[in-house]
């Protein structure tokens, strides 16, 4: 489709939930280096453990708001345990926030109901900041502006959508 090849472009793909230890476990971001050797080839892994301490650049977007708060704040540990422990590795993406956090229901331009929990750009700094890494261990920074995009809500107070862009950088 892309005309793209494994020596063209040799990155690996491993499919699997997230939330299974057997593709990532939980654990604390590593703060030492890691004793495991970085793996050399990516394209034959089965799993994103052995990628532990070993990643300078994770890209996630439109991923986070898909889970309920609980969910939000395992997913960003189980990522954050990915970066090494260098300064300027990083995290960053952008998804779909409100100004306050919390869930909603809400019924959407199609007139589907649906039920989500929402980060605020505040809430989702204090999240990185103070759960997933220890106090100043990390720098956060959020853009966020009204969407264009999706706008057909069901007229509840603060209804707009905002998106915002994300970047969390170990210091």
């Amino acid at each position: 489709m892309y005309r793209t090849s494994s020596s063209t472009f040799p990155a690996g793909f491993v499919p699997g939930d997230v939330f299974n230890s057997e593709i990532l476990s939980p654990a604390d971001p590593f703060c030492p280096l890691p004793v495991t050797y970085r793996p050399t080839d990516l394209t034959t892994l089965t799993s994103l453990n052995p990628l532990k301490g070993h990643v300078s650049a994770i890209h996630t977007s439109l991923f986070f708001h898909l889970f309920d708060e609980e969910k939000q704040s395992e997913l960003a540990r189980r990522v954050a345990n990915l970066l090494c422990p260098e300064s300027g590795s990083m995290v960053f993406g952008g998804h779909y926030v409100r100004p306050k956090k919390g869930v909603r229901t809400e019924t959407l331009a199609d007139g589907v109901v649906h039920t989500q929990f929402w980060h605020s750009p505040s809430s989702w700094k204090k999240l990185w900041e103070e759960q997933v890494f220890r106090k100043g261990s990390a720098k956060v920074e959020v853009d966020w502006s009204v969407s264009t995009e999706y706008t057909s809500m069901d007229g509840q107070d603060g209804a707009a959508l905002y998106y915002m862009a994300w970047c969390v950088t170990r210091l």
